[in-house]
């Protein structure tokens, strides 16, 4: 997945790629990370 990248300094045309792996059983999911508190 392609998301806008929110790092310092970054403009709008900035991409992050998020690659992830499914495990083989539950929970499976996407978790955000916020520390520095840009998306709130």
């Amino acid at each position: 997945m392609r998301v806008r990248s929110f790092a310092k300094g970054a403009g709008s045309a900035d991409l992050n790629m998020v690659l992830w792996k499914w495990g083989p059983r539950p929970p499976v999911r996407v978790s955000l990370i916020d520390d520095d508190g840009r998306l709130a």
